[in-house]
């Protein structure tokens, strides 16, 4: 049986760079004038499986650059919402942790995520979304990347 498809890449592609665009606007209308990425970088600290992710750790999982990661905490961290402090069992290490402005700004960034989604999602009704989630869940197992 062949299934009749649009090409996934392309799909995803189109989409990809706008959601990040979507967030730094709702955002910068809250006076948050922080990239996507910086905001994820809190996020990963926030829900990272380690209890004290590294520089390296961060980069890993959002697949970027160890030096544009060291850039964006470098940044957070001026701007207080991250702390690094040196690893007790490694003295090259470096732990970043979220200060409570940095718990501030993951918990709105959470909020705008949440309400772009509910309003792209506006018009499908709940079985729609939860096969859509379904479905996307499946190709991320399938890729690897949960």
């Amino acid at each position: 049986m062949k299934l009749n498809v649009k090409p996934l890449g392309m799909t995803i592609g189109s989409i990809k760079g706008v959601f990040p665009k979507l967030m730094a606007d709702m955002l910068k209308q809250k006076g948050i004038e922080y990239s996507f990425d910086q905001m994820v970088v809190l996020l990963v600290v926030k829900y990272c499986v380690k209890t004290a992710p590294v520089q390296q750790d961060i980069a890993e999982i959002m697949k970027k650059d160890k030096s544009v990661v060291l850039r964006m905490i470098d940044v957070l961290e001026k701007d207080g919402l991250l702390i690094r402090s040196t690893d007790p069992n490694d003295r090259r290490r470096n732990i970043i942790t979220l200060t409570e402005k940095g718990y501030e700004y993951t918990e709105l960034f959470t909020e705008c995520d949440q309400e772009i989604t509910i309003n792209l999602m506006e018009g499908l009704n709940e079985t729609d979304v939860a096969v859509f989630f379904k479905v996307f869940d499946h190709i991320q197992n399938k890729l690897g990347l949960k």
